[in-house]
């Protein structure tokens, strides 16, 4: 069986570090509903639909670009928030390499 990349073309979560330091995933609303068995890119925060956002690892949320800016502009980083984030993050990336999707690590979003 063909994966879902091969299947849609080419498609790439995104890896980068937030301001504060958390791991964030960017990706499309065809990853997140791959990825989260369904999710229907719903934002965690406000319960908007979007095409593209973020999931946030330490959250285990994923956040539309605005829920997401307000995230950036008013959560500290929390170093005891490390295996929260760490398990979550690990649990995604086992499901996007799964899946045949690529993760491609950025400095920026």
């Amino acid at each position: 069986m063909p994966s879902l990349a091969k299947m849609k073309g080419l498609t790439m979560v995104k890896r980068f570090q937030s301001p504060q330091g958390y791991t964030v995933l960017k990706m499309s609303l065809f990853e997140c509903t791959s990825i989260f068995k369904g999710g229907a890119g719903i934002c965690d925060n406000c319960g908007r639909a979007v095409l593209e956002g973020y999931y946030v690892p330490v959250l285990n949320h994923y956040l539309c670009p605005k829920c997401y800016q307000d995230f950036t502009q008013r959560t500290p980083y929390y170093p005891e928030d490390a295996h929260f984030e760490s398990y979550w993050l690990d649990y995604v990336s086992k499901r996007i390499k799964k899946l045949g999707l690529f993760l491609q690590q950025t400095e920026t979003e």
